[in-house]
């Protein structure tokens, strides 16, 4: 079943891709021919440190900055346009599938920050477009930890070019060419883990939002999980170092061996001390 749904998610982010492309495939005169490597990518600057002070207006039409949301928990970071019927739609629901499982929820462990990369996009289309997702949600109150953004041009690309998404708006055709994916941040704002693709491992969100919140969040067992899974970079999620668990297995192992001497020792003791007493008791009795 995983196979067939990674090869059906696959197929149909192509498709979104190919029908998204369409339109920048063939220049027109004076232009330049799209370049994918180039102009269409999402680059890792990891710790790179997010402007607090870009203004845009949440989905009630507050005027808000970028800092206004940093604080004490991490921030998952992403970049769509609310119009898109394409791989924007499928990044959001492979967002909300992920969140569903995990144990954390919006507002109390975390926050999520969307913000449109479509200059015309407004405070209205972010609500209808919040409601969407609050629909699927099924974390209670978590709605408050969902903040859907809207901004102008100079500040969409003030951020996007702060976190290496690199994008194409055609204006005249107000169609717009974008990466996948979204971006984990420590709860001062810095960059710190880049996932990419549509759809996110449940497991891999969980520990990136521990290792972004600086160990104010997750369990012993997250910590443990996440020392034996260094983050692949290239890959976008953590994957299971053999030499990392067999250390852990080994310092377990020391510290079972170290519980259960202690423990036989002290049950030794207690037996040495119980026959010590009856020895005095015998011998008082002999006297008597």
């Amino acid at each position: 079943m995983r196979r067939v749904s990674a090869r059906f998610w696959g197929a149909k982010l192509l498709l979104w891709v190919a029908l998204g492309l369409t339109a920048f495939a063939v220049p027109t005169s004076g232009q330049t021919e799209l370049n994918l490597s180039r102009d269409v990518s999402l680059d890792q600057k990891l710790d790179e440190q997010v402007p607090p002070d870009i203004a845009f207006m949440d989905e009630t039409g507050k005027s808000v900055k970028l800092g206004d949301y940093f604080g004490s928990k991490p921030i998952l970071l992403m970049l769509p346009f609310y119009r898109c019927k394409g791989s924007c739609a499928l990044e959001l629901e492979g967002l909300l599938t992920s969140l569903n499982k995990v144990a954390f929820t919006a507002g109390k462990e975390f926050e999520v920050v969307i913000v449109s990369i479509h200059p015309k996009e407004n405070p209205e289309i972010a609500a209808i477009k919040k409601r969407e997702l609050m629909k699927f949600y099924k974390k209670n109150g978590g709605e408050a930890g969902w903040h859907l953004l809207t901004g102008s041009w100079d500040a969409i690309t003030q951020l996007t070019k702060t976190v290496g998404f690199k994008f194409v708006y055609k204006a005249d055709k107000d169609q717009i060419a974008h990466p996948a994916g979204l971006m984990v941040l420590t709860p001062k704002g810095k960059l710190s883990r880049y996932v990419y693709g549509v759809s996110y491992p449940p497991q891999s969100l969980r520990l990136a939002m521990v290792e972004a919140g600086e160990n104010k969040i997750g369990s012993v067992v997250d910590k443990i999980i996440l020392y034996c899974s260094p983050f692949d970079m290239h890959k976008g999620k953590y994957t299971m170092s053999l030499i990392r668990l067999l250390q852990v297995a080994g310092v377990g192992t020391a510290l079972i061996l170290f519980a259960s001497i202690t423990v036989l020792s002290f049950q030794n003791r207690r037996v040495a001390l119980y026959k010590s007493d009856l020895d005095v008791q015998g011998r008082l009795k002999t006297d008597n």
